[in-house]
């Protein structure tokens, strides 16, 4: 961050401080209406528009004045003065600051409309999208943009041929789909304020058929697990009790994120997903109970687990055919081997049975007993 007197005398075309302290002075005294709007009540997104809306550049270089006095004083009180202002006491540099350290920049950057994250601006940018089926086709497509990239000023026009060039075959979606997330990326861009040309111009390649989701091994999922209980770093930590959790229950990333887990009786709640007509309660299998309980005090976004679990899987090996959902098809692969009838495998993973006689019982539910004598016999001949 520049230091705040250097930033008053570019803005205000002086190199004296002094006289660029009198200048300001005045303009604050001629625009107290506009100092009184920025107050530390509003978000930064709510300064953000502020700081656009103003068609003056003299106005919008006060609020500059402002908002960096107002990311100075977070920096002081984050105890990151000596980072942003006696750089040569720094213990570290720019590139390896933490993401606390980062808030003061972010903040002033943000305010600017400097710097977009996806996590601040995703429900505001949805929010304005009024069909409720293209909304959702956009936000699956931030969802998949959000695995390789963090913000908007990242993606470069290279990287952005990179990306819809493979995603397609990554994901496994057709070259409609992949076309329709190019138009809510444009649309994204725009809604920014950002030129929308790095999106632009690509040639999508045609797609062939659809790329079939494999399962995992038995073995290939003790190995992830272990792998990651072996690690000794904060994304190993809880990226373990996801793999685990998923492994023994069959779930995606969004009921992972969302779960309830009850000790006392020893059962999940997931939240309805998809096409899910409601919630659902199945017993929690003996082996993940205490990552669950351990899950509780964790609080990861589904997108972080499919992020963070790409970059896991990539670095063993895996290739696009098996991705976190197959985690899925894993545990149906196993309870099917297990013989477990498929009333009660469905149940557990809320599929809906095609066959018309389980179709009609199972209207009626599954009893937690039931379900909890089938799922007991899974196991992965792992025990820690």
């Amino acid at each position: 961050m520049p230091d705040t007197g250097k930033h008053w005398r570019k803005s205000l075309k002086t190199s004296n401080l002094q006289v660029a302290q009198q200048k300001r002075d005045v303009l604050l005294s001629k625009l107290g209406e506009l100092t009184e709007k920025v107050s530390e009540a509003k978000t930064v997104l709510e300064l953000r528009k502020e700081y656009l809306s103003e068609e003056s550049d003299e106005k919008r270089e006060v609020l500059k004045d402002i908002y960096l006095e107002q990311a100075d004083e977070m920096a002081l009180a984050l105890g990151l003065y000596e980072l942003y202002h006696l750089p040569e006491q720094a213990t570290k540099p720019e590139d390896l600051w933490t993401d606390e350290e980062r808030k003061p920049q972010d903040f002033y950057k943000i305010a600017t409309a400097r710097l977009h994250p996806f996590t601040l601006i995703r429900d505001p940018w949805l929010a304005d999208v009024p069909n409720p089926r293209t909304r959702d086709d956009f936000r699956r497509a931030l969802d998949v943009l959000m695995e390789s990239f963090d913000n908007v000023e990242q993606v470069t026009y290279e990287k952005a041929e990179m990306f819809l060039r493979n995603v397609g075959k990554r994901k496994g979606v057709s070259t409609p789909t992949v076309r329709k997330w190019q138009t809510a990326y444009i649309n994204l861009w725009s809604w920014c304020g950002v030129k929308t040309g790095v999106w632009r111009l690509h040639r999508i390649p045609k797609t062939g058929e659809k790329l079939k989701v494999l399962s995992f091994t038995g073995e290939e999922v003790v190995m992830m697990y272990k792998t990651l209980c072996e690690r000794n770093d904060v994304t190993s930590g809880w990226l373990k009790h996801a793999v685990w959790i998923a492994a023994h229950c069959g779930r995606r990333q969004g009921a992972i994120e969302n779960l309830t887990y009850y000790p006392d009786d020893e059962t999940i709640r997931f939240p309805k997903m998809k096409k899910e007509e409601e919630d659902s309660i199945v017993p929690a299998h003996p082996a993940i109970r205490q990552n669950l309980i351990e899950w509780g005090d964790i609080n990861i976004k589904a997108v972080t687990i499919s992020k963070r679990f790409t970059e896991f899987k990539q670095e063993l090996g895996f290739g696009p055919a098996k991705r976190f959902h197959s985690f899925r098809h894993t545990f149906l692969t196993q309870l099917k081997n297990l013989e477990v009838p498929e009333l009660i495998a469905s149940s557990l993973v809320t599929h809906k049975i095609k066959t018309m006689s389980y179709g009609v019982y199972g209207d009626e539910g599954v009893p937690l007993s039931h379900m909890r004598r089938e799922i007991i016999k899974l196991d992965y001949g792992y025990h820690p």
